[in-house]
């Protein structure tokens, strides 16, 4: 059983994502699910529920979390010691853009390690219609354009890969995608949703197991790329494929769909809070 008792705040349209093989507990994380919310919507309720709680939460921190930024990066990590050097090429698909940001970071540690290789250059993929960063840095434009509400809510629901879907992403900070992206001469790519299916019916033919969608939008990108010359034949190439033991997990462990304790409405800040404060009083 989980006993590290955590606060998780989501869209209740991630909710059928949330699943565990181990039946909850009573320190489990608390899950409390927005209806009709978008991935900035949950932020934004968190942001509410830190002020309220104050020192009793800590915030994860997101891209702003160094060791989330440095576990992110452990592919890159395991791919150089099993490729013995570091790539030229790194594909991953983005919603935050801060599993592209972990990249980065650990192939400069590598390369201040002395380790062969690189520089890696960056390529991350979104998927049409909902192509924010994408816009941003084809329009070489120094911010996202902030969405309204409908329109994520709209666009996100016409994308394969749901998951990636930060209207808010940390484009344009210090050390954020786009400086990432400028430091290693990178590109941002926008797949199809036809070309994010094709992509993960590839991995599945030629890795043989069924990736996460966003690897499949990975895939696409990787496709675009070689299609366009980008990369040459004898250049070292790392497609993070993201999920790529989840259905074998499930196969093996099995699948419990994880029980959220609460569905609110998006803006109901009173009643987040009082979940929070009663969850807090059992732990």
């Amino acid at each position: 059983r989980w006993d590290v008792p955590a606060i998780v705040i989501v869209p209740e349209s991630a909710a059928e994502w949330m699943y565990t093989t181990k039946p909850p507990g009573e320190r489990s994380p608390l899950l409390i699910c927005l209806s009709g919310a978008t991935y900035l919507d949950a932020i934004t309720m968190v942001g509410h529920m830190i002020e309220r709680f104050g020192e009793q939460l800590v915030r994860e921190g997101g891209a702003f979390n160094v060791a989330r930024r440095d576990s992110m990066g452990v592919p890159v990590l395991r791919a150089a010691q099993a490729m013995g050097r570091i790539p030229d090429h790194y594909f991953q698909a983005v919603g935050s853009g801060t599993g592209g940001i972990a990249a980065h970071e650990a192939a400069l540690r590598l390369a201040e390690a002395g380790t062969q290789g690189g520089p890696m250059r960056l390529h991350l993929v979104q998927n049409q219609p909902f192509t924010p960063m994408y816009d941003a840095w084809s329009q070489d434009a120094e911010t996202v354009e902030l969405m309204p509400r409908e329109e994520v809510l709209k666009r996100v629901s016409q994308t394969y890969t749901s998951m990636l879907s930060n209207a808010k992403p940390p484009y344009s900070i210090r050390g954020g995608v786009r400086d990432i992206l400028k430091a290693t001469n990178g590109e941002m790519y926008a797949v199809s949703n036809d070309e994010a299916r094709s992509g993960t019916e590839r991995v599945t033919r030629h890795h043989g197991f069924v990736p996460r969608p966003e690897a499949g939008a990975a895939m696409a990108g990787l496709v675009q790329a070689a299609e366009r010359g980008t990369i040459a034949k004898d250049e070292v190439v790392l497609v993070h494929l993201t999920g790529g033991g989840w259905q074998r997990s499930i196969e093996e462990l099995g699948r419990a769909q994880y029980p959220a304790q609460h569905t609110l409405p998006v803006d109901d800040v009173g009643g987040v809070a009082d979940a929070i404060a009663s969850y807090l009083e059992r732990v």
